[in-house]
Order: C-alpha cells, then structure tokens, then sequence
C-alpha cells in the first residue's frame, strides 16, 4: 500500500495570530498593502513628472530670454543696415551702383538672421508645448491607473 503524503497547515495562533492581525498579515492585508504600495509609487511618479513640467518650463523660459536677446539685437542690426548709407559710399553714380548691391545683400543677411530667429524662438516654443503634453498625457495615465487600483 502506497503512503500518501499530506501536508497540513496549522493556523497561527496565541501571540502570532494577533500580531497578523494588527499587521494585518492575512491574504487581505497582504493585496491591501500590495496596491498601497503601487499607489505611493505612482502618485511619486506623478510627483516626478510634475517636476519634469516645472524643469522644462523654466528652462524654456532661459532659453527663449536668449533668443529674445539675440532678436533684439538682430533686429537693431537690420535697422541699422537700413541705414546705413554713409555719404564717402555714394558720391558719384558709379559708387552708388556699387554700392548698391552691398546696401542689399547687407540687408538681405541682417533679414535672414532675424527671420531665423524667429523660427527658432517658434520652433522651440512648440518642442516645449509638445514635451508639456507628453508629461501630462503620462499623469493622466497614472492617475488613471490609480483610480483604477483604489
């Protein structure tokens, strides 16, 4: 006859039993902790992100002063470039005409920095608008999971 083998579990009991209780060590406790756990953890992502959001904003905001900056000083350059026609530069016809065309591609330069400046400042303010959603489309997905754990 074959032996069968049984395995017995005993209830903890006394001291042990009361301490799993106020520890809350039984299967309850154990999955209430579990999604305890997960919610800390996520709401610190949330925390996280939202940091992220604080960081790339200032950042953004230093970096835009830049090109601000450079634009203002641009734009004075353009200015500047409109006039600056000295009379020693056209005296006679065949200085004008010479002159000309260094009065316009002087121009033409000082406008594309200007213009380039501007589609950077532009450019930029989008990666950052774009970068902003990204990290609240993530906190949206975390206090969706966190609604859903609760």
């Amino acid at each position: 006859m074959a032996q069968e083998a049984t395995t017995t579990t005993t209830q903890p009991t006394g001291i042990v039993a009361k301490i799993m209780r106020i520890l809350k060590l039984d299967d309850a406790g154990k999955i209430q902790s579990f999604f305890e756990r997960e919610r800390k953890k996520l709401n610190r992502d949330i925390v996280t992100l939202n940091k992220n959001i604080e960081n790339t904003k200032f950042n953004s905001e230093r970096t835009l002063d830049t090109y601000r900056e450079q634009l203002e000083d641009a734009e004075d350059a353009l200015d500047n470039a409109y006039a600056g026609v000295k009379l020693s530069d056209i005296e006679t016809n065949s200085s004008q005409e010479a002159f000309s065309s260094k009065y316009w591609d002087n121009i033409d330069n000082k406008t594309e920095v200007v213009e380039k400046l501007k589609s950077a400042i532009k450019s930029h303010s989008e990666k950052v608008e774009e970068e902003i959603k990204e990290f609240e489309k993530q906190i949206a997905e975390i206090k969706f999971r966190i609604a859903k754990i609760s």
